[in-house]
C-alpha cells in the first residue's frame, strides 16, 4: 500500500517540477525578439577574436599602390579595437535581455525531521520540496523592456563610435592627401623658379637685366627650396597619423593617397535637421534611455506589489507500527506565499530616484539635440564656404592668376615687365593652387562630418563617390 502512494506521489512531484520549469523557459523564449531584432540591424559582426581574425584575413590594404579612402576606411573597421570594444558591450547587453526576462530560478528544499513526527500512518522522516517565485504581473515583461532597450541603445552607441572612426579615418586621409597634393604644387613652382633664376641670369650677362633680378631670384629659389623641405619633412608625420588611425604597422611611409576625393551631395537645411533628428545614433540612443527610464518608472511604481511564491511539497512517512489503512502514505502539501513590501520608505525611495533619472535623461536628450542642430548649422556653412572657395579658385582665380604668370613671364623676357612683377605673379598662382587644394580637402572633411551627424554610412558614401570616379585635381 505504501509504495503504492509514493508511486503515486513522486510522478505528481516530478510533474509539478516540470510545469515550473517550462514556465521559466517560455519567459526566456519572449527575450528572443529583442535579440532577433538586434541581430537583423547587425553591420559588421565579429564572433571574438577568431570572428576579428577572419574579417582581417579577407580585409588586405595594398601598400604598393596609392591608397584609396574607401580602402583605408573598410580596412579600419576591420582593425579597430575601439570598434570591438563597443561592439562587445552591446553584445554582452544584448545577452542580458533573457536574463531578466525569465522567472527567477526556482528552489528545491530538502528537510530532514530530527524528530520524527508520528502521525496517525507512521512517522514522518523528511521531506523534499519545489518552489517557484512568480512576481507580479508586469514586473518580467517591465524588465525585459528596459534591458531590451539598453541593448538597443548600446547598438546606436556601436554605430556612433563606428561613424567616429570613420570621420577620424577621413580626417588623417585627407591631411596627407592635401599634403600630396602641396608637395606636387611646391615642387612644380620650384622647378619653374630655377627656371626663372636662370633666365634673370642670362639677361644679367646678356646685359638686358640689372643684377638685382638675379639676386631677387635667388631669394625667391632659396625661400621655394626651404617650403619644399618643409612640406616634404610633414610626410613622415601624417602617414604616421594615417598608419595609427587605420592601425596599420609600417616601418615606412605610407604610399601617397590616390588624390582629395569629391564630397558627397549635401541635403537641404530642413531635410538635413529632419534627418538629424531620426536617424543620428547619439539621438537614437538617448531616445532608447528615456524608453528605458520609463519601463524603470513602471517597475519601480510595481514594487509597491506582493511576489507569489507557490510550491509543492513531498513528506516522506514509514510504515506505521500498527496497521492501519492508509499506513506509510506519503502525502503532497501545496504551498503558496507571498512578500509583504512593507517598508513603504523604501519603495518610494526607488521610484522618486527612477523618476528624476527619466527627467535627467529626457533633458540630456533634449540638450543634445540642441547641441547637434546648432553643428548642423555651422557644418552647412562650412561646407558651403569650402564648395564656394572650390569654385571661385577652380573657375576664376586661378586661371586668371595662370594667365597673369604667363603674359608677366612674356612681357619680362621682351623688357616690358620688371622681375618684381614677375615674381608677384608667380606667387600669385602658386597660393591659388595651395589654396584650392586646401578647399577641396576640407569640403571632403566636412561632407564626411555631416554623413556622421546625420547618421548616414561614411564609408558607403565614400564608395559610391569613388566608383562614379574621382575628382580632378587642377
Amino acid at each position: 500500500m505504501r509504495s503504492m502512494y509514493r508511486n503515486r506521489a513522486l510522478p505528481a512531484l516530478c510533474a509539478a517540477g516540470v510545469l515550473i520549469l517550462a514556465s521559466a523557459a517560455r519567459a526566456d523564449s519572449r527575450a528572443l525578439p529583442w535579440t532577433a531584432r538586434g541581430l537583423r540591424d547587425v553591420e559588421l559582426r565579429l564572433d571574438g577574436d577568431a570572428g576579428a581574425g577572419a574579417v582581417e584575413s579577407a580585409l588586405a590594404l595594398d601598400l604598393s599602390s596609392p591608397l584609396s579612402l574607401a580602402d583605408c576606411l573598410r580596412y579600419a573597421e576591420s582593425r579597430s579595437a575601439a570598434l570591438r570594444s563597443a561592439e562587445a558591450k552591446w553584445r554582452a547587453a544584448e545577452s542580458s535581455v533573457a536574463a531578466v526576462g525569465s522567472l527567477p530560478d526556482p528552489r528545491v528544499t530538502y528537510g530532514y525531521f530530527l524528530d520524527e513526527v508520528e502521525t496517525r500512518v507512521g512517522p514522518q522522516t523528511q521531506k523534499i520540496g519545489v518552489q517557484q517565485t512568480l512576481p507580479w504581473f508586469g514586473k518580467i515583461g517591465l524588465q525585459e523592456d528596459a534591458a531590451g532597450a539598453a541593448a538597443a541603445a548600446e547598438h546606436e552607441r556601436y554605430l556612433a563610435a563606428r561613424l567616429a572612426l570613420l570621420v577620424e579615418v577621413t580626417d588623417a586621409y585627407l591631411e596627407y592627401a592635401y599634403l600630396a597634393r602641396a608637395t606636387e604644387i611646391v615642387g612644380a613652382r620650384l622647378e619653374l623658379l630655377r627656371g626663372l633664376e636662370a633666365v634673370a641670369r642670362a639677361m644679367y650677362s646678356a646685359g638686358d637685366a640689372p643684377f638685382g633680378d638675379v639676386a631677387r631670384a635667388q631669394i625667391e629659389l632659396a625661400r621655394m627650396e626651404n617650403e619644399h623641405e618643409g612640406v616634404s619633412a610633414r610626410r613622415r608625420p601624417l602617414s604616421a597619423r594615417l598608419a595609427a588611425a587605420i592601425n596599420v604597422d609600417v616601418a615606412e611611409v605610407l604610399p601617397w593617397p590616390e588624390g582629395i576625393p569629391d564630397p558627397s551631395p549635401p541635403p537641404s537645411k530642413d531635410e538635413a535637421r529632419s534627418l538629424v533628428a531620426r536617424d543620428n545614433p547619439e539621438l537614437r540612443a538617448l531616445d532608447l534611455d528615456v524608453s528605458r527610464a520609463a519601463s524603470a518608472v513602471g517597475l519601480a511604481r510595481l514594487r509597491f506589489f506582493p511576489d507569489l511564491t507557490i510550491g509543492l511539497d513531498y513528506v516522506v512517512t514509514d510504515e506505521a507500527a500498527m496497521p492501519v489503512n492508509d499506513s506509510g502514505k506519503d502525502p503532497l502539501v501545496a504551498t503558496a506565499s507571498i512578500s509583504v513590501p512593507l517598508w513603504f520608505g523604501k519603495h518610494a525611495g526607488a521610484l522618486g530616484a527612477a523618476r528624476s533619472a527619466g527627467v535627467a535623461v529626457r533633458e540630456a536628450r533634449r540638450q543634445r539635440e540642441r547641441d547637434l542642430l546648432a553643428r548642423l548649422d555651422v557644418l552647412l556653412y562650412e561646407l558651403d564656404d569650402a564648395e564656394r572657395k572650390v569654385a571661385l579658385y577652380e573657375d576664376r582665380l586661378l586661371p586668371l592668376a595662370r594667365q597673369s604668370y604667363a603674359s608677366t613671364e612674356a612681357q619680362y623676357r621682351g623688357g616690358a615687365a620688371d622681375f618684381d612683377s614677375l615674381i608677384g605673379a608667380h606667387e600669385m598662382a602658386l597660393e591659388f593652387e595651395l589654396a584650392l587644394a586646401r578647399a577641396r580637402a576640407d569640403a571632403a572633411l566636412k561632407a564626411a562630418e555631416l554623413d556622421k551627424l546625420l547618421g548616414r554610412d561614411v564609408a558607403a558614401a565614400q564608395a559610391r563617390s569613388e566608383g562614379a570616379g574621382p575628382g580632378t585635381e587642377n
